[in-house]
């Protein structure tokens, strides 16, 4: 059996036999379920955006009533995932698709990709996973996988050119299966392929992974984030919005007296500037007095 037949058979029974289960899943997902758990994923943890999922689809059951909802009510159902332009970015993709489409989400890649808020990513995730087109879905997991399953790699942040993956991914692709495809290589990747600690004696692809137990880990260097008082800045901007999500209007004055920062008002006002810069709040010079992007 070749590499690449192995690498796929593999896969998919280990799809078949595992008992993981996650709720935007199954053989006919919900596609609007398939579009808030993307969009969640990203960046994020899947224990925390379980969570999160339940919670958000309890509000807001369909497309519709995001749509309908504020953005401050998006952002406060968001709150604790972090990353809270995707909220926004989200609230245009359901605006628009109600809009334009009747609520009813496209399962044509090149449809949701004119779509705002949508990557290629999400729509090529969208298509396969909600629709069951054969399409290549590509992410910094299937990278992963792939480059140390193919080619020996000599240390945990080394990949392949993703031009020579997907090249290879489009060729090798089980196209009946490809929705269970990718989502078995994310499951290795998050089980066992991880980022820096891979665990190669229980991936069910080590028989024959090229860079089985011989990965040198490396650790990524990456670009401080600026702190204040101990706490990285996505914290501070993460506290401003939540003040400022339970208020239809606050002042800049209120905030501080909330959080406590009476003599750090430069510091708060930054961040609110910051918040404002990404499209998030509103802020009036002339009272100022901060509110949430409509």
């Amino acid at each position: 059996m070749t590499s690449k037949k192995y690498f796929t058979k593999t896969l998919l029974q280990f799809f078949s036999d595992s008992t993981i289960t996650l709720p935007w899943r199954g053989f006919k997902p919900d596609p609007y379920k398939v579009l808030i758990s993307e969009t969640m994923l990203q960046q994020t943890q899947v224990s925390r955006v379980i969570e999160k999922f339940t919670e958000f689809i309890e509000a807001f059951p369909t497309i519709f009533e995001v749509a309908s909802a504020s953005n401050e009510q998006i952002i406060r159902f968001w709150n604790g995932l972090g990353y809270n332009s995707r909220a926004l970015r989200l609230k245009k993709t359901c605006d628009a698709i109600v809009k334009d489409n009747n609520g009813v989400i496209p399962y044509s890649y090149n449809e949701l990709r004119s779509l705002p808020g949508i990557g290629d990513y999400t729509a090529s995730a969208i298509v396969c996973f909600a629709f069951r087109v054969p399409v290549v879905v590509l992410d910094v997991n299937v990278i992963r996988v792939f480059s140390r399953f193919f080619s020996p790699q000599v240390y945990t942040t080394d990949v392949i050119n993703e031009k020579e993956i997907r090249e290879s991914l489009v060729r090798m692709l089980p196209k009946e299966h490809s929705s269970e495809f990718f989502q078995a290589i994310m499951d290795v990747a998050r089980l066992y392929c991880k980022k820096s600690s891979p665990n190669c004696n229980e991936c069910p692809l080590s028989p024959k992974c090229k860079s089985n137990n011989k990965l040198v880990f490396k650790k990524v260097t990456k670009r401080l984030e600026p702190s204040y008082l101990g706490f990285p800045r996505r914290i501070w901007r993460g506290r401003v919005l939540k003040i400022v999500t339970e208020h239809y209007s606050i002042s800049v004055d209120e905030i501080v007296q909330i959080l406590e920062m009476s003599e750090h008002i430069d510091w708060i006002t930054t961040i609110i500037h910051l918040l404002e810069k990404d499209g998030l709040i509103e802020f009036e010079k002339v009272n100022e007095t901060v509110r949430i992007k409509s």
